[in-house]
């Protein structure tokens, strides 16, 4: 990564500071990499990968957002929840979700960026099970760009690193969470502010209580049957 690429995530992660902190402390933990053969930016649950073209082209308003973005899809554990559901679906369903937050916290989105205003609220789970793929209707709606193929959960990434590394990166970033929440936490005291709606999911994940239909869902993905 470039000095100048450097200098462009910082720059964010101070104004995050200000405006977001939940956001700047996640940012700080992690690991950014300039990839070109990234359309935007995109994360595998522990790195957040960027296409340093699209990224410098932001600006400071939309780059704030978009590290907000992606460091919510490792917060929120998106990639490792998708489990065997179809990975393009749930990329649009985990982004209805992560745009609601971003833009719940007073950022801007670029231009484009998938949204839901009646479905931002709920779990990604409900989202992706309430949407229809590949239905064009809509697709029109979450403003999903015809030809859409962009994925920003990329598959493979923590596995690849083995069982053991993968656990001690899943306890880093739970641990990361929890300061980004007691942070923000203090600002909205400070500030006399009520936390961003998905507060409360993030703080469920932390100690989390298994949705009956998740176990459903594990025992028929892993059970022969006709």
């Amino acid at each position: 990564m470039s000095q100048t690429q450097h200098k462009l995530i910082s720059g964010s992660v101070m104004r995050l500071r200000r405006k977001a902190p939940f956001y700047s402390v996640l940012a700080m933990h992690a690991e950014w990499r300039a990839d070109p053969s990234i359309g935007t930016a995109a994360t595998d649950g522990e790195m957040v990968a960027f296409n340093p073209e699209f990224f410098e082209s932001l600006s400071p308003a939309h780059r704030d957002a978009v590290v907000a973005h992606e460091v919510t899809h490792i917060a929120m554990r998106h990639c490792g929840r998708c489990g065997a559901r179809d990975p393009t679906r749930w990329n649009i369903a985990a982004d209805v979700v992560t745009n609601g937050m971003v833009e719940s916290m007073g950022l801007h989105l670029p231009p484009g960026c998938i949204r839901d205003k009646e479905l931002q609220t709920l779990s990604v789970e409900e989202v992706y099970r309430r949407i229809e793929m590949p239905s064009a209707n809509d697709k029109r709606k979450l403003g999903v760009r015809e030809g859409h193929k962009h994925r920003d959960l990329l598959k493979g990434g923590p596995s690849k690193r083995g069982a053991s590394s993968d656990s001690q990166g899943a306890a880093r970033w739970r641990d990361a969470v929890r300061k980004a929440l007691v942070v923000q936490r203090m600002h909205d005291q400070r500030a006399g502010t009520q936390s961003f709606n998905g507060l409360r999911e993030i703080e469920g994940l932390l100690d989390p209580q298994v949705d009956w239909r998740t176990l459903l869902w594990r025992y028929v993905v892993q059970t022969p049957f006709d």
